[in-house]
């Protein structure tokens, strides 16, 4: 590193991974979004989802939630399904 270009170089390998990290991490998000939108009728798969998204501390509270989430009306999850989309987006 006794040359500027060496620093540069460095840096720039830097900056490199760094915009890599991002841009993974963006297409992820538009991954989540749009599978959201792909199952956004599916019921069964859409409370596995936000099952799997919430971190109970117990079982017990899993399968309450669980059952909870079930009888939900289809607007209410559409709506939660929206939330959960706008707040990736």
């Amino acid at each position: 590193m006794n040359k500027p270009s060496n620093f540069f170089d460095a840096a720039d390998k830097v900056f490199e991974f760094q915009n890599h990290c991002i841009d993974s991490r963006k297409q992820q998000l538009i991954n989540e979004i749009n599978w959201l939108g792909y199952n956004y009728n599916n019921r069964e798969i859409l409370c596995y989802y936000f099952t799997n998204n919430a971190n109970f501390g117990s079982q017990y509270a899993m399968l309450s939630y669980i059952m909870q989430f079930l009888d939900y009306s289809n607007e209410k999850i559409h709506y939660m399904v929206d939330i959960k989309a706008n707040k990736l987006y």
